[in-house]
């Protein structure tokens, strides 16, 4: 089913039409610099209004924000939804599961929020939100490409932070053993298993997109892998910030 876009901006709007001083409300100049962020020509929010005013158009929060988010192309705004939703998550909103699944049209998990200080940061955040918008499209292929590269980058984030000496590895199986053996020794008193599944996931991801990403022009893949991929990087990018 495609995207209803109306739902989805009724959803996000009443969540950044919370009253002041909530740190979740939305100016005009705030939402219209998250639209900015992924369309870098659009006015500034004096400018924008001037021209609403000049078309004797409502200059209403509401409804201009409604507009210039429908006039967005779908891709542009389930960035935008996506960007707004890690925006109040990382201020303390209660994961917005649901919103979440209605971009992407199936089934929505908690995302991973990359702290501004890991390297690459804004890169690795780019492609996490990138999956979702890539599963709205149905496009698994895309999606298998997108997490072999964020679980791959990760993983480098967290050899950089904690096993400095190991920076130059950059393949993603030995990345993930790294960073498996390194939890491991540090966690002791905890089951082996609980950190091998990083280790596993790594060859998974591998043979998956080799066998499926668009980038090796393999066979077409099934929605369901992608999601459960999708689903894999989250999960482990959650645990190991907590070691970061």
């Amino acid at each position: 089913m495609p995207t209803n876009w109306v739902i989805v901006f009724n959803r996000i709007f009443k969540i950044i039409d919370t009253p002041r001083p909530s740190t979740f409300y939305y100016s005009g100049p705030r939402f219209i610099q998250k639209i900015q962020e992924i369309r870098e020509d659009f006015p500034n929010y004096t400018e924008f209004l001037k021209t609403r005013e000049a078309h004797n158009a409502s200059t209403t929060r509401r409804d201009y924000f409604k507009d210039i988010f429908l006039g967005l192309d779908d891709e542009e705004k389930a960035s935008v939804a996506l960007k707004i939703l890690n925006d109040v998550e990382g201020l303390g909103h209660p994961p917005c599961t649901e919103i979440r699944g209605l971009v992407s049209g199936v089934a929505g998990a908690p995302s991973a929020k990359i702290p501004v200080d890991a390297w690459n940061a804004d890169r690795l955040q780019r492609f996490i939100d990138d999956m979702d918008v890539a599963l709205g499209q149905k496009n698994p292929e895309r999606v298998l490409t997108l997490a072999y590269t964020c679980l791959e980058g990760f993983f480098k984030a967290f050899v950089r932070k904690n096993i400095p000496a190991m920076v130059k590895e950059n393949e993603i199986t030995a990345l993930g053993k790294l960073v498996k053996d390194y939890l491991k020794d540090k966690n002791t008193g905890y089951p082996s298993e609980i950190f091998n599944v990083l280790g596993q996931t790594a060859h998974a991801i591998n043979r998956v997109r080799d066998a499926f990403s668009e980038s090796h022009f393999g066979q077409e893949a099934e929605l369901w892998v992608a999601i459960y991929i999708r689903d894999l990087v989250n999960t482990h990018i959650r645990l190991l910030l907590h070691f970061m």
